[in-house]
């Protein structure tokens, strides 16, 4: 697949994690063709290893509602591991439901799915 060459686009070494094997797979491919360097893991925990073995990561984009492990979970165990990972949730649910016994999303940056990839974009440029 070809990759997206827009004038100030800067590759992002960025570890994508969704448990719903189509998104996880469509949002690899649309990622990586503006560009991102992604790294795919089908869970939290999956993630969670990827991130104990490896600090290159700038971007963690993740969904929130999983099995096991949520993305929230795993967005403060990853912010330990390192502090100057910027972290990206995504979530089709409403805040309340995906918060509950699991943290608050305002420590990390958010998105309601369906969103754009320019968002994508747009997060990960800012400082």
């Amino acid at each position: 697949m070809a990759t997206h060459d827009a004038p100030g686009v800067q590759a992002h070494r960025l570890l994508l994690v969704d448990d719903d094997p189509d998104l996880l797979e469509i949002t690899f491919e649309l990622l990586s063709a503006y560009g991102f360097d992604v790294t795919a893991a089908s869970s939290a925990e999956a993630a969670l290893a990827i991130l104990q073995d490896r600090n290159d990561f700038e971007i963690l984009l993740s969904d929130v509602v999983m099995p096991g492990m949520s993305g929230l979970q795993l967005a403060y165990k990853a912010r330990e591991l390192h502090p100057q990972l910027k972290i990206i949730l995504v979530s089709g649910y409403p805040n309340p439901a995906i918060e509950s016994g699991h943290g608050y999303l305002g420590d990390f940056e958010f998105l309601e799915k369906p969103y754009r990839v320019d968002d994508i974009l747009r997060l990960a440029d800012e400082g």
